[in-house]
């Protein structure tokens, strides 16, 4: 309770500003006799590119004075709940901002439950919280009022992807190539899922595509995660530098570039991209160093690699810190098994065997299906061998077979981003 007294404390003036105070500058180009739709839609313009905390308050801003104008305008509240669960998600404002969140969407949903708006921003409230089911609940729902709503139908795709059902997510996404003005908006989703179907050639071809669409960070890490899964990693190398020559100073690519030494049996290179990419993490909200592709925190990488080393007290230290974030993020009703599996791999470095065992088969349960990374991951050679490691790898490929064949079925492996 102290704490979240603080944190009220220190972010206070900001909650201030983000009540309703729009700034001159922001407004300039606003007539004085603006509606509530005229503020709403600037908030929402801003939202959609903001990059700081303070974009997020001046988007919360119009959001805010399009409430005052019209305190029965559905859309605002929408706008503005979103504001509140970013800025709690990744720009370090107070926890509570995200319970704020769910109040603020519920009476967008109450004024009209049929918009669109509304259940679409409940939906990116539980995505800022990585639960991923009650995020495609809400997003379903929102596509059931509007079944062009592309960002929903590309947000269910990546949401099932994250939850281990490929099948569906390649059905959202293929919907989504369909009716979206700019398909690249989840461009590294397709690697992920053809992937999680062991589909390695359409792996690499989605990955490829994606890297050729916009050359992004994300795109550049998802595509060494492949070539490091089909075993390619002078491949996998030679992307990544390219990656690190678009973006020296991104968390993501020097993650990625670490993973790949690692991978490669270098662990002095991983160790020092990894101290470089945790320069660059997030240093609040809900992420902070989760390394997506892996599903693990590049703390809990680092630590590995200081572990071999012998540095053992600094290793702990760091391991203690994924520990503890990855179990907030589970008691926190999270659903996505990067959590549990970065469990897994703290407690595997310290020779936590049986722990280790509970939490990966956990991460099985939450929809984790990548067993050919599970085989290759440093992290668990000394599991690999026993009985209970190869049970828990014939469990997943079983599921992962099984899903293909749904896919199959269905004809849902047809179609390629290009």
């Amino acid at each position: 309770m102290l704490v979240l007294l603080a944190a009220w404390r220190v972010y206070g003036d900001r909650r201030s500003k983000a009540s309703g105070t729009v700034s001159a500058a922001a407004a300039a180009d606003l007539p004085s006799n603006a509606t509530a739709q005229e503020y709403n839609a600037r908030g929402r313009e801003l939202m959609n590119r903001a990059r700081t905390a303070a974009d997020v308050e001046a988007a919360m801003g119009f959001h805010s004075r399009a409430i005052q104008l019209d305190s029965s305008y559905g859309p605002a509240y929408a706008g503005l709940a979103i504001g509140y669960a970013r800025g709690a998600a990744h720009f370090g404002f107070p926890r509570a901002w995200y319970d704020t969140a769910l109040a603020t969407v519920q009476k967008a949903i109450a004024i009209d439950p049929a918009a669109k708006e509304a259940h679409r921003a409940l939906a990116v409230i539980y995505v800022t919280r990585h639960r991923k089911r009650k995020s495609i609940e809400a997003d379903l729902r929102t596509v059931a009022i509007d079944s062009n709503y592309f960002y929903s139908v590309g947000t269910i795709g990546a949401n099932y992807n994250h939850i281990g059902e490929f099948d569906r997510a390649l059905f959202w996404l293929n919907r989504f190539l369909m009716i979206a003005p700019r398909p690249h908006d989840f461009g590294t989703a397709w690697p992920l899922a053809y992937l999680g179907l062991d589909d390695l050639p359409r792996a690499e071809h989605a990955a490829l595509a994606a890297v050729e669409r916009d050359s992004s960070a994300l795109s550049y890490g998802a595509l060494a995660f492949v070539r490091v899964v089909e075993g390619k990693l002078n491949a996998a190398r030679e992307e990544i530098e390219k990656g690190l020559y678009k973006h020296p100073a991104d968390f993501i690519v020097l993650s990625a570039a670490g993973d790949v030494e690692l991978f490669s049996g270098n662990d002095i290179g991983a160790r020092s991209l990894y101290e470089r990419a945790l320069q660059r993490a997030p240093k609040s909200g809900t992420v902070l160093d989760m390394n997506i592709f892996p599903g693990r925190r590049t703390t809990t990488s680092l630590a590995y690699v200081l572990w071999q080393a012998g540095e053992r007290d600094r290793a702990r230290g760091l391991l203690r810190q994924s520990d503890s974030l990855s179990r907030a993020m589970l008691a926190d009703s999270s659903d996505w098994w990067a959590y549990p599996y970065d469990l897994a791999a703290v407690n595997a470095i310290q020779g936590n065997r049986d722990q280790a065992y509970q939490w990966l088969e956990t991460a099985v349960d939450y929809g984790w299906r990548f067993h050919r990374i599970g085989q290759m991951d440093p992290f668990f050679k000394e599991l690999r061998n026993e009985r209970r490691f190869r049970e828990v790898i014939a469990r997943t490929q079983g599921m992962v077979d099984e899903t293909r064949r749904r896919a199959s079925e269905t004809r849902i492996l047809a179609r390629l981003p290009g």
